[in-house]
């Protein structure tokens, strides 16, 4: 369970997470726009990297913000009294392990079961599906 000390310090840094993340949308999306605005293209090269670089960021810009609406439900869990337990076992999960991955909803032992059932059941190692499901 979690110490009140420790639930202000994972709610600071999730609050640090959260402003980094913003910060990265917003220099992502200025690239987009920096990229669409810019119609001077010397060769047909130069046009296929810029086009290039404009898929990179908005693919990153989904996982930022997938990221963000995951560190966003977390502080929401905290302020809603998530005690750090494990959703698999009931277990704490152990306060390193939720600075390191503040999202997590389960400790080492039940994540390491999930993936190895995910790759006995479909082959592959965890997330590289022929197929992607939202989780």
């Amino acid at each position: 369970m979690l110490t009140k000390a420790q639930r202000v310090q994972l709610s600071e840094e999730i609050g640090k997470a959260i402003e980094e993340h913003n910060d990265l949308l917003s220099s992502l999306r200025n690239q987009i726009s920096r990229g669409e605005a810019s119609q001077e293209v010397e060769t047909r090269d130069d046009s296929a990297t810029v086009h290039e670089g404009l898929i990179h960021a908005s693919r990153t810009i989904s996982r930022v913000t997938e990221c963000l609406k995951k560190l966003k439900r977390r502080m929401n869990d905290l302020k809603n009294g998530f005690d750090g337990s494990c959703e698999g076992c009931g277990s704490d999960i152990p306060f390193d392990r939720l600075l390191a991955q503040p999202t997590t909803h389960h400790c080492v032992t039940c994540k390491t079961r999930g993936e190895k059932e995910e790759r006995r059941d479909f082959g592959h190692a965890p997330g590289h599906h022929a197929f992607m499901t939202t989780q």
